[in-house]
This record gives structure tokens, C-alpha cells and sequence, in this order.
């Protein structure tokens, strides 16, 4: 409309027609974020989230099998990782049969994982909602008597999915491991 009132040869659209250097330094500032955003999106880069095992990209997995986190035959059901660019620094999940965590220490990966049909208790310390940066800590015990802790993110209360997700499989298993 306000360009009909104004004719194509109007001072005013003339100047506002043309590209300033407001433009181009709001593009240089905008694009590295949209790039980042956009790589999250994608799962090019790690995503702060719970997410499904299928949505892993296939060298994240291989990564997780070549360093025995989990068996070759096996992928996880859900995965979270607060490293922002890359699932290899950290990891949490589990997969049908196996939980895992796993972290770089020391610039050594140190890997903890289990059977689930090994796990013998499952305590959950769920982040308080004052807490900003809102971590649920899931403590696995293992028969053997050792534990590890594997951590899920608060964001849009995907920490109880992966809670309750985590504690069918493990029934599932113990249920598989009775009947035997």
C-alpha cells in the first residue's frame, strides 16, 4: 500500500530501496546464530535435548560402538548430551538392553555402562524447577555393587520422558530376566 502511494521514483522509496551498511552488519551479526540454530535443527551438531535414538546421526553411533559403550547390534532409544557441538564430548542413554554414560575426562573418554537385566535399583533426583540450568540426575545401581549417574535435561519436562522410558525398559528387562 505505502508503496503505491509513493511512485517508484519518490525520494523515500529511492533511499529505502537501497542496502546500507545497517543491513550488512545485521546479516554478519545474524548468520553465524542462524547457522548454529539451523545445525542444531538438522542434528548436525549436538542438541542440548533429549532426543530418540533414530534421530543420532550414524557416525555418533558408530563412535558409541566403536568405543563399546553399546553392543555393535544395538542403538539407543533415547540420547541426551549437554555439549553444544558434538554428541563425542558427553552422552547419556539407553538403548533396549544397555544404559550407558559416558564423558571425556583428562582427554580420555571414560565410559559406564550396564545391562539392564544387571541393574539393580534406578533412583531419580529430579532438578528443582528454581534451578536455571535444570538437570535430572538418574542414579544406576548395578548388582556388582558399582553406580553411575547419567543426567537429562528439564527443558519442556523431557527428563520424565526419559525417566519413564528408562524405567519401562528396565522393568522390561527384569520381567525378560524372572522368566528365565
Amino acid at each position: 500500500y505505502v508503496n503505491a502511494l509513493n511512485s517508484k521514483t519518490s525520494e523515500a522509496y529511492q533511499t529505502n530501496s537501497k542496502w546500507h551498511a545497517r543491513n550488512w552488519v545485521f546479516i554478519v551479526c545474524m548468520a553465524p546464530l542462524t547457522g548454529f540454530v539451523a545445525a542444531q535443527q538438522f542434528g548436525l551438531s549436538a542438541q542440548d535435548d533429549v532426543i530418540q535414538g533414530e534421530d543420532l546421526w550414524l557416525h555418533d553411533i558408530d563412535f558409541m560402538q566403536q568405543n563399546k559403550v553399546f553392543t555393535e547390534n544395538e542403538t539407543p532409544v533415547l540420547f541426551y548430551s549437554d555439549d553444544w557441538l558434538s554428541n563425542r564430548a558427553d552422552g547419556n542413554g539407553f538403548t533396549p538392553e544397555t544404559v550407558f554414560s559416558y564423558w571425556v575426562e583428562n582427554d580420555e573418554l571414560q565410559v559406564a555402562s550396564s545391562p539392564l537385566s544387571a541393574v539393580e535399583d534406578i533412583q531419580v533426583d529430579y532438578a528443582n524447577a528454581s534451578e536455571e540450568a535444570g538437570v535430572t540426575e538418574v542414579t544406576i545401581h548395578v548388582e556388582d555393587g558399582d553406580e553411575f549417574v547419567l543426567y537429562a535435561t528439564t527443558t519442556d519436562e523431557k527428563d520424565k520422558v526419559f525417566v519413564k522410558r528408562l524405567m519401562q525398559q528396565w522393568q522390561s528387562q527384569r520381567q525378560g530376566n524372572t522368566a528365565l
